[in-house]
């Protein structure tokens, strides 16, 4: 089956495509609050260890091998680099990448980034150090970025290859296998095509003290990856995901030199195709649970009722923006299988957006509404975000802002603490949950929900939770201009109906 947005969006595009546009390099820059740096010890450790497993690989004689280094970027420092759309990011999340330069005989493009990568089906590439301080998530993800044609034209795919390795998959060194163990912990990860470099990496830890049970496997198969260092060949890359540090100046230190490695290992022999180990297709997991958030659907329904009687009124116009929110069908598996654009997808999110069709004149307002999935029981946080133009500008999150954001107008319901109602305008005096946007631009915004892992390994199932809705409130002056712009615009939506017959999977 092939799966596609329900509805483009030239927005959709500038902000999924900015998230698979060059990656720009950089080094984090924040004001650091401790005196002392918790990560020197292990900085110093992990140097160590690395130099000594860089000389047994040289000794041995069976791979050559490369370092590069890992970097951190967040939407404040790459807009100061003047990127347009700073990759598409999560606002609240910063996201770290993979710099590392190409072998001797590998082709490189005039249009290749310094994060994008063609590998040799025998290579590995190795990561070794320290997972993120404590979080909310964190989450490695690898990608086919580009696919190559022979007559020298390219498609970008920026479709996932596996499942990301996470919090509830990730192998570590030490701890009691919780959930929260998995932060700052001692880890590998092997990304490669071919089993005997994985067997081979396995040795080589242990040579270091570091059990092979800490290694994790990131598979490249031959089956859906053209892989290779010629110019016909798909690049590659990779991407960190981190969510919601408990502690911000500690995670600064983390990511400002991460004691995290990346080495490069090729095979001083080159392997012919028939002698290499090769994977299948990695198999996707699942998240349905057999549960959905169809019981919310009337607590929906009163608290749209409510936020019309509160908001509405003298010198004041409600309409429906766009009252349903869609959900992004974006499935690495089947993008590499039918050669279509992911924008860089994670089995980890489930992705939600909605396209409110207007722009925030001075007294204009959205108020975006629904379900919280982390309250529900579905999801480990969710964040509500607003783009313009493509690039975000805030967002409020399930840890924060978004709790008992709905009780002002669901008093009495007992389900009021699993939903969420938050104001986005650009003056928010005075006003309690109101994401401030004073410097929006002209554009039409965008408005990105993000439900991070359920009971399960990866995210939720979209079939399985009650979409967000948005409605538009203006000062009556304002409505008469806008109303002959929609007269003008016959497709534009029509004034909200009190009620929607919302089912779970119908956004």
């Amino acid at each position: 089956m092939t799966y596609v947005l329900r509805k483009p969006s030239s927005v959709l595009v500038n902000i999924f495509h900015s998230i698979s546009a060059f990656f720009f390099v950089i080094s984090l820059s924040q004001s650091i609050e401790l005196q002392n740096d918790p990560y020197e010890e292990a900085r110093s450790h992990y140097r160590s260890k690395v130099d000594e497993l860089k000389k047994n690989i040289e000794n041995a004689g069976a791979y050559n091998v490369k370092e590069g280094r890992v970097v951190f970027y967040t939407l404040e420092s790459c807009l100061e680099l003047g990127s347009a759309y700073c990759f598409g990011n999560n606002p609240e999340s910063p996201y770290g990448a993979y710099e590392i330069g190409p072998i001797d005989e590998q082709y490189v493009n005039d249009t290749d980034t310094i994060t994008e990568f063609r590998f040799r089906p025998d290579e590995a590439l190795v990561i070794i150090g320290a997972t993120p301080p404590p979080a909310t998530y964190f989450g490695f993800t690898h990608y086919l970025y580009r696919r190559f044609k022979k007559n020298g034209k390219w498609k970008l795919i920026s479709g996932s290859i596996d499942d990301s390795i996470n919090p509830m998959t990730i192998n570590v060194t030490a701890g009691d296998g919780s959930y929260e163990s998995k932060f700052d912990a001692e880890t590998v990860i092997v990304y490669t095509g071919d089993n005997r470099s994985f067997r081979d990496v396995q040795d080589i830890v242990e040579e270091i003290g570091i059990p092979s049970s800490s290694t994790n496997l990131g598979v490249y198969s031959l089956d859906n990856i053209n892989m290779g260092v010629t110019a016909g060949s798909d690049t590659v890359t990779f991407l960190i995901r981190c969510v919601n540090f408990y502690n911000k100046s500690i995670a600064s230190l983390y990511m400002e030199n991460p004691p995290l490695h990346v080495l490069r290992l090729t095979p001083v022999v080159r392997r012919d195709f028939e002698s290499i180990e090769k994977y299948p297709i990695p198999i996707r997991s699942t998240s349905t649970t057999g549960r959905n958030e169809e019981y919310l659907i009337p607590t929906l329904n009163r608290l749209q009722r409510s936020i019309i009687q509160n908001e509405g009124g003298v010198g004041i116009d409600i309409t429906r923006a766009n009252s349903n929110t869609m959900e992004a069908t974006l499935y690495g598996e089947n993008c590499l299988a039918n050669d279509q654009a992911c924008y860089r997808d994670n089995s980890d999110s489930t992705y939600f957006f909605n396209y409110p069709g207007r722009s925030l004149k001075r007294d204009d307002f959205f108020i975006v509404f629904g379900p919280n999935h982390v309250e529900s029981g579905f999801s480990r946080y969710i964040s509500v975000s607003l783009y313009d133009g493509g690039t975000a500008s805030d967002a409020f999150n399930s840890e924060n802002e978004l709790k008992g954001s709905a009780w002002r107008y669901l008093p009495d319901d007992p389900f009021q603490n699993q939903m969420y109602a938050i104001m986005i305008r650009r003056d928010c005096t005075n006003r309690p949950f109101c994401m401030e946007v004073a410097n929006l631009s002209k554009y039409t915004p965008a408005i990105v929900i993000r439900a991070y892992l359920s009971d399960s390994t990866v995210g939720p199932d979209p079939l399985e939770l009650v979409g967000a809705r948005v409605i538009f409130g203006t000062s009556k002056r304002q409505s008469v201009k806008q109303l002959r712009n929609r007269r003008k615009n016959p497709e534009d939506p029509d004034d909200i109906p009190d009620t929607f017959d919302d089912k779970p999977g119908n956004k």
